[in-house]
């Protein structure tokens, strides 16, 4: 069998978690520094679902994809961040998973925040001097062991690139920026939930998959907190991958986007 980072590499999988940093890189790096691994499965951003849909529809490809990352390397057991008393947390605790419980904040799900919780310390974001899968201290000098956290879409990615190779990924997307990639459509529309996608399909397209954007709408934004608002005529226009969001001073970011209610 064609080894995991080979077919990583080859696939072009990137984070699916808004940085899109690439994954195979990633898992080299948590490998050979014996990284615990921990599935960030906690839909932090204001407008994300993507994580919790993924728990209660893939949650077996989920937990063979963490089994692929985490290889013979894995320091303990795999780990699911999650927010604490969330239906998500109590899925995950059903199947017998170790949950990492974090408060319901926007901040404890970022990646340090919920590094720093796993080390005994509060869920704040952490200072990053270089990037935890390799160790390192937090700001009171506690020693943090090698941690590497990945995205719950990221994830179940792999597990499919490892079942279904690197050309059926990169039969969905664009060349630079290939394989499917979900994203949570909500706010003023008819059908807000979270939907199959690919970078380089008309914006107009992702609405149409949660109902169509309805008459009355008047601005969309694309990509969560750190993302951009479009005007309704430019979403219709506009299309959903890297460099048809730069025209607009944003990128494809976690995976949302939601039409704000003109009578909110």
């Amino acid at each position: 069998m064609t080894d995991l980072l080979t077919m990583l590499d080859e696939a072009g999988l990137t984070g699916r978690g808004g940085a899109a940093f690439s994954t195979a890189t990633k898992v080299r790096a948590a490998r050979e520094h014996r990284a615990e691994l921990i599935v960030n499965v906690c839909d932090g951003e204001v407008g994300a679902a993507k994580d919790g849909w993924i728990v209660e529809h893939h949650l077996h490809e989920l937990i063979e994809g963490a089994g692929l990352v985490a290889g013979d390397g894995t320091r303990r057991a795999v780990r699911y961040a999650a927010h604490r008393g969330s239906r998500t947390a109590s899925l995950l605790a059903a199947a017998g998973l170790g949950v990492l419980e974090v408060p319901h904040r926007y901040v404890s799900s970022e990646e340090t925040a919920v590094i720093s919780a796993a080390h005994g310390g509060l869920a704040r974001p952490m200072t990053k001097r270089a990037p935890f899968v390799f160790g390192g201290r937090d700001s009171q000098g506690r020693r943090i062991a090698p941690t590497v956290v990945l995205n719950a879409e990221t994830v179940w990615r792999v597990s499919q690139v490892a079942r279904f190779g690197p050309r059926w990924f990169r039969s969905f997307g664009t060349e630079d920026e290939p394989g499917p990639r979900l994203v949570a459509v909500g706010g003023h529309v008819p059908r807000p939930g979270v939907y199959e996608a690919a970078a380089g399909v008309a914006l107009s397209d992702l609405l149409s998959l949660a109902g169509g954007l309805p008459p009355d709408a008047r601005h969309v934004g694309v990509g969560g907190l750190g993302g951009v608002v479009l005007t309704a005529s430019a979403a219709l226009s506009t299309i959903w991958d890297t460099p048809g969001m730069k025209r607009h001073g944003g990128a494809l970011g976690p995976g949302i986007v939601t039409v704000w209610d003109p009578y909110a």
